[in-house]
């Protein structure tokens, strides 16, 4: 079995795990030669020895914490869900926060794609360090002895607490609401008599009280009056026009100060849809992407093609781009070098039709890739002599990137 023969096996391995959790006997085969027998615990020991592998080997805590929600081996609620695509989802919610590959993402839907790319880039460096690792330790990649013995997912991050939901307080009472009141005193007659004793004063009062006031609305008829006299005294015709004046000058510089601050404001605007829009390590933000060779036929004399891909602005960083097919076992594509190609076993799918992505959060260029069987000339070619099947170092050997 060749070195390529293993980087597409291993490759292809590392997919199914996220989807099939059986799938990781295979994984613990394929990297230590064998699978040990643990009786019923073999499945448990296989899911940690998954997750050392994932620990010890993925770039960064980003690329670990997502590759583990995906395999279904992160501690947390909804992490643990029968469906990727529900795992993947779940881990969204909960790390959009502080996980770098999420912190644009404002949908499930645009996750999902997110997370689909991501992966395939982990995939693709985790063959390549497992491959080396396994081929300088004799073939084996040596972790078996290493992996614990009770079944305890990794955890993930805890989110910062600027994210988090408030403790609830207690509430307030309503509005409204009466405190009871302290039962008065009873009275007794020496109160009763001093509550006539006051009674009698205020009648005597209001007798001999002076007539009552004017009513507000009169007095603020008087004090208008008497302003607009004070103002008759004070100022004359002309100082009237020269205030009338100056408020008209004052008014055009205000509306020509800030006829320059929109221009400037829409000169920036300008600048920055044309390209200045920049990230946070410095390049500019991709705001389109464009194919020009968004549909292409695959067929056993021509199985792969480059990708013509086109980004604005054009000094963005294409590393901030992820392509994906939706049927990596009919066609995959690879990011570094923009190829298209036929998987090894691609004459077992039923569908001979995918799509490739080439996406940029909520962009998405898609490319439409039809598989058939027949040669250029028309002819049907023959299965078991396929260019594809056995040995294919010959057709892939001037591929860029294979």
């Amino acid at each position: 079995m060749s070195e390529t023969t293993n980087k597409t096996e291993l490759a292809a391995l590392l997919h199914d795990i996220c989807k099939n959790e059986d799938q990781m006997k295979n994984l613990v085969k394929e990297l230590e030669g064998s699978t040990p027998n643990k009786g019923e615990n073999t499945l448990n020991f296989c899911k940690m020895y998954t997750a050392l592998v994932l620990e010890r080997y993925c770039h960064s805590l980003d690329d670990r914490e997502l590759m583990l929600a995906a395999c279904g081996l992160l501690q947390g609620d909804g992490f643990q869900e029968e469906n990727m695509e529900d795992r993947i989802v779940a881990y969204w919610e909960y790390s959009r926060s502080y996980n770098k590959h999420f912190k644009r993402i404002k949908t499930a839907g645009s996750a999902k794609r997110t997370a689909s790319g991501k992966m395939n880039y982990i995939i693709d460096y985790l063959q390549e360090d497992l491959i080396n690792a396994k081929n300088s330790n004799h073939g084996k990649l040596g972790l078996i002895n290493k992996v614990p013995d009770k079944l305890e997912f990794p955890s993930p991050r805890e989110m910062p607490a600027a994210d988090k939901e408030p403790e609830k307080s207690i509430p307030p009472k309503a509005d409204g609401e009466i405190e009871p009141e302290a039962p008065a005193p009873e009275s007794g007659p020496a109160d009763d008599a001093a509550e006539e004793d006051a009674a009698g004063q205020e009648e005597y009062k209001q007798k001999d009280a002076d007539p009552p006031a004017p009513a507000p609305t009169a007095i603020i008829c008087e004090k208008i009056k008497k302003a607009a006299g004070y103002l008759k005294m004070r100022f004359r015709i002309k100082d009237v026009v020269v205030i009338l004046i100056l408020l008209f000058i004052a008014s055009t510089v205000w509306k020509i100060a800030r006829s320059l601050k929109d221009s400037q404001s829409s000169q920036q605007y300008v600048e920055t849809a044309s390209g200045t829009a920049i990230e946070e390590n410095g390049s500019p933000t991709v705001t389109d992407i464009k194919i020009l060779n968004a549909e292409m036929t695959l067929t056993p004399d021509k199985p792969w093609e480059k990708l013509e891909v086109v980004i604005y602005p054009r000094e963005a960083n294409i590393d901030d781009v992820n392509y994906t097919s939706d049927n990596t076992r009919l066609v995959t594509v690879n990011r570094n070098t923009e190829v298209v190609k036929l998987a090894s076993e691609w004459r077992k799918e039923t569908e001979w039709g995918t799509k490739v992505h080439v996406q940029f959060e909520e962009i998405d260029a898609e490319v439409s890739v039809a598989v058939q069987e027949n040669t250029a000339d028309g002819e049907t070619s023959n299965p078991n002599g396929s260019i594809l099947d056995g040995d294919d170092s010959v057709n892939t050997e001037n591929i860029p990137g294979f």
